[in-house]
């Protein structure tokens, strides 16, 4: 019977984890890919933001609960698993200026055919008041900040099925309070087609 060393034993798991992002740079080289048609680039952009996203809330995030609950904080595991963690983020960041890369350059490409992705910073008038609504009407009942203190349970509060912001609550410009802001993927859209106005069409992020 052949048994691995405990450096093999390492290493497996470290390739393990290297061999998913390897898989999802296959699907973010889809993107680049000039011969998919324009949308189905866009949308091999979608998956690998949605897989990174479950890879984090899954894998990374399984990773770091074991450092916090090692009661041995310089034992070999712990040791192995800050070492898997700063692999994974070395490769992440490398997988993630490829991404943004080739955003900017399909976003273009979108542009040439009148359709725009904005920011909030972006909006016209118009748009603003029109996405005001939207919110109260849409999005308001789905949304329920968690201010954060001590005696909230960071762990047990984030949601492992969607999205989670860290906001801040502001009364007259003044920071208040953190909170953490569930959004809930599942049920609301990840883009929203805006009105037409004058013989633009929009969307916005």
């Amino acid at each position: 019977m052949t048994t691995l060393t405990e450096e093999q034993s390492k290493d497996r798991y470290i390739l393990k984890e290297l061999s998913w992002l390897s898989f999802n740079e296959r699907v973010l080289q889809e993107a680049y890919d000039e011969n998919n048609p324009l949308l189905e680039r866009i949308r091999f952009l979608g998956i690998f933001a949605s897989n990174l996203d479950e890879f984090y809330q899954v894998r990374v995030s399984n990773l770091k609960h074991k450092l916090l609950i090692s009661k041995e904080k310089d034992s070999s595991q712990v040791k192995q698993i800050r070492m898997q963690l700063e692999i994974i983020q070395q490769r992440t960041e490398t997988l993630n200026n490829q991404f943004y890369e080739i955003y900017n350059r399909l976003m273009l490409r979108l542009a040439k055919h009148k359709i725009f992705v904005l920011n909030e910073t972006q909006l016209s008038q118009f748009h603003q008041e029109w996405l005001k609504k939207y919110f109260k009407k849409e999005l308001k009942p789905h949304i329920f900040p968690i201010i954060l203190n001590e005696e909230i349970d960071l762990l047990h509060s984030l949601s492992t099925h969607n999205a989670n912001l860290i906001i801040e609550l502001r009364k007259h410009k003044k920071t208040q309070k953190l909170a953490i802001l569930p959004i809930h993927s599942d049920v609301l859209p990840r883009f929203i087609v805006l009105p037409k106005e004058k013989y633009k069409r929009h969307e916005s992020i």
